[in-house]
């Protein structure tokens, strides 16, 4: 015969278990949402947002409005042209939420490298685990010379001179479903602004 208290004790050890794997990915996963209103974004950064999620949610339509334009005024690089085939051809992807923790980390990129004028990442998922988040993947684009929302994602969907098209793969990416902004100066080129994606 089972003694009953062997049993009691069995299932005080389970739910102790199944509430600290609860705690574990509470932790793990960060607390991303914090402010769905985006609070803390100065009007470029939730312009940003904004863009990148219309890139999102109807690719084939950002494509015809907003890039098949390039093509007709005889400007667009071949990087354009097959950023324009991909977006057609893309299913909808569901909007980025905005996060206070990576727009921080974001901001700390552009005050250490804006001042300086260097180009690059640097340190991505140290600044993102500073901030107390450990996402199961992360991401990070840089735009450079512009200060105008649309400009900067266009930058980073026709990804020119990037042979793995990396920033466009991110923007487009079902992996992702928050992300973080911070825009400021850059000393070299007037303008930078960083997103740090994650999931």
């Amino acid at each position: 015969m089972k003694n009953p208290k062997t049993k009691h004790i069995v299932k005080i050890i389970k739910m102790s278990a199944a509430a600290l794997l609860l705690a574990v990915i509470s932790v793990s996963c960060g607390n991303m949402a914090e402010d769905p209103n985006a609070a803390y974004f100065a009007k470029l950064e939730n312009d940003v947002l904004d863009e990148i999620n219309k890139a999102r949610t109807n690719p084939k339509e950002y494509a015809e409005k907003y890039l098949v334009p390039y093509v007709e005024n005889g400007n667009a690089s071949e990087a354009m042209k097959e950023c324009i085939i991909e977006m057609k051809n893309t299913k909808a992807l569901k909007a980025l939420q905005p996060s206070k923790k990576l727009t921080l980390a974001a901001k700390e990129w552009v005050n250490v490298q804006g001042p300086g004028g260097g180009v690059g990442h640097g340190n991505t998922g140290e600044r993102i685990h500073k901030q107390g988040l450990y996402p199961h993947t992360w991401s990070e684009n840089i735009s450079y010379g512009y200060n105008d929302a649309r400009k900067i994602v266009i930058q980073l969907l026709e990804d020119d001179k990037v042979p793995g098209r990396e920033h466009r793969k991110t923007i487009l990416s079902r992996a992702y479903t928050h992300v973080g902004i911070g825009c400021g100066p850059h000393k070299i080129y007037n303008f930078m602004c960083v997103q740090d994606f994650a999931g």
